[in-house]
């Protein structure tokens, strides 16, 4: 994980889902994820999004994007 997030880091960009969402009855996992560019996008919400059909969790980001 630590040599992926130097990667991502290297091209300005960071892992949003801090969450699991896939959980199993003995391990959970993130199996899903949204990056992002740093310099871009830093006013963000994200969610998990259980819709019931899928056997893992959704996730919903929105994004604040200043007016200028």
């Amino acid at each position: 994980m630590r040599q992926l997030n130097a990667t991502l880091n290297s091209y300005n960009m960071f892992i949003t889902v801090t969450f699991p969402n896939r959980i199993e009855k003995e391990s959970i996992y993130a199996i899903d994820n949204i990056l992002i560019g740093r310099s871009k996008f830093d006013n963000y919400k994200i969610f998990p999004l259980n819709n019931g059909l899928l056997d893992h969790d959704a996730q919903l980001i929105t994004i604040n994007i200043p007016l200028t």
